[in-house]
């Protein structure tokens, strides 16, 4: 599947379990938890991204509890940085440190901005994917996480095609990332300006009243 997904220009992202608050869930194979030591938590990320070819990303799965720790997400970063791979956060909670941590690293990065399908039905997925096409509208772009539920497949077979009419384009993760630095440097270098020529009017206007 990586393989097939990878030749068709798609970004192949190891969806990593991490341990969530309600300790009911159930944790996959490879899955991060806070009785890891470090070595222990160190390894099996490792084990888990040499077990996928081709990955361009990593993203948590579940992680409510394991994405508010500092030591785990400093763990986590500590292996992500030695490598090529950028991070998207799921903010599965809105204590997640997770993409501030990658940040810190100077590791890619970006957020979920919606869940297409926390409630699986249909109006609730469309609704969802409604707020997608709007957010890139104010914010320039917006990341979407669902999953290969039918309910999920049939919206997105039904309004993928209409993206391009509303004039959004579908990219890659990887893509985005780099579409958003960009953005976020032209930011800054028109804050920077910005402020540049403010401090020159107040040194003209100083001069001017000390004259």
């Amino acid at each position: 599947m990586a393989e097939t997904a990878s030749s068709r220009g798609n970004d192949i992202i190891l969806h990593l379990p991490m341990q969530a608050l309600m300790e009911t869930f159930y944790l996959e194979p490879g899955a991060l938890t806070s009785d890891m030591t470090e070595q222990e938590f160190k390894q099996s990320l490792l084990d888990s991204i040499r077990s996928i070819p081709y990955l361009k990303g990593v993203n948590n799965h579940m992680g409510s509890l394991i994405t508010s720790q500092s030591d785990s997400m400093q763990w986590l970063m500590d292996e992500l940085v030695k490598t090529d791979l950028y991070f998207v956060d799921s903010r599965t909670t809105v204590k997640t440190v997770a993409q501030q941590t990658a940040s810190q690293y100077q590791i890619k990065n970006t957020r979920r901005n919606v869940f297409l399908d926390h409630e699986l039905n249909r109006p609730a997925i469309e609704f969802q994917f409604k707020r997608l096409i709007n957010l890139p509208k104010k914010n320039g772009s917006a990341v979407a996480i669902g999953h290969p539920f039918p309910e999920t497949l049939n919206v997105l077979e039904e309004y993928i095609p209409q993206l391009k009419a509303a004039g959004i384009q579908l990219l890659p993760v990887s893509q985005l990332i780099q579409e958003q630095l960009i953005a976020q440097a032209k930011q800054k270098n028109k804050w920077n300006n910005s402020k540049s020529l403010t401090q020159s009017g107040l040194s003209t206007h100083l001069k001017k009243s000390i004259n």
